[in-house]
């Protein structure tokens, strides 16, 4: 199993959407990850706008059947 953390949308996303996924900075990883650390929330923050890049999903994302490398843009 796994699980979406999200959190507000920064600049960037906040015309799509108002919440986006969790993206850790690589600096965090090992944060993250250490069993020692207890609930890194300071971690659960948007993404900055700047190292954000936004373009149009195909047309055919929608919809679950289609499926192959055309659905990833470049």
């Amino acid at each position: 199993t796994f699980a979406i953390i999200t959190c507000a949308a920064n600049d960037e996303m906040a015309g799509l959407a108002a919440h986006m996924p969790v993206i850790l900075h690589e600096d965090d990883h090992a944060r993250w990850l250490d069993p020692d650390t207890r609930a890194p929330l300071g971690l659960l923050r948007p993404y900055p706008s700047v190292a954000t890049r936004v373009w149009p999903a195909h047309p055919e994302v929608g919809n679950v059947r289609n499926d192959g490398p055309e659905m990833v843009g470049d």
